[in-house]
């Protein structure tokens, strides 16, 4: 779900935020938006449709595990963890900014194993 139900103004940010009312309004119907996107992709697996074509319906509401490798994320964070950034991506540069300062990177030479300390 959202981290941050913004109210529609011109732009392409959200400056404000809707009212706790309004945001649990659009909460039950975002979700009820999920529930029918299950529902219909349930009437398309009885039709016979193949789950790798009906499941394309559900992948708004699914989340994802990755691996992200980078030697300098200078700029991915001073473009992602920004008040201009999306909210849900500012919001896991935050995560990830802490946990690549609270990190201990292990230098590895070429056919060296990583310790298990």
């Amino acid at each position: 779900m959202p981290v941050y139900w913004g109210k529609n103004q011109a732009g392409m940010q959200a400056a404000e935020e809707l009212g706790q009312t309004s945001q649990l309004v659009c909460m039950g119907t975002w979700l009820a938006a999920r529930d029918r996107a299950i529902e219909h992709v349930e009437a398309l697996l009885q039709m016979n449709l193949h789950k790798q074509i009906a499941n394309r319906i559900l992948e708004p509401w699914m989340h994802i595990e990755v691996v992200v490798t980078a030697t300098n994320w200078d700029n991915f964070y001073a473009l992602r963890d920004h008040p201009m950034a999306q909210p849900e991506i500012q919001a896991l540069a935050a995560k990830m900014i802490d946990a690549h300062n609270a990190s201990t990177p292990e230098v590895l030479k070429p056919g060296a194993e990583k310790s298990t300390s």
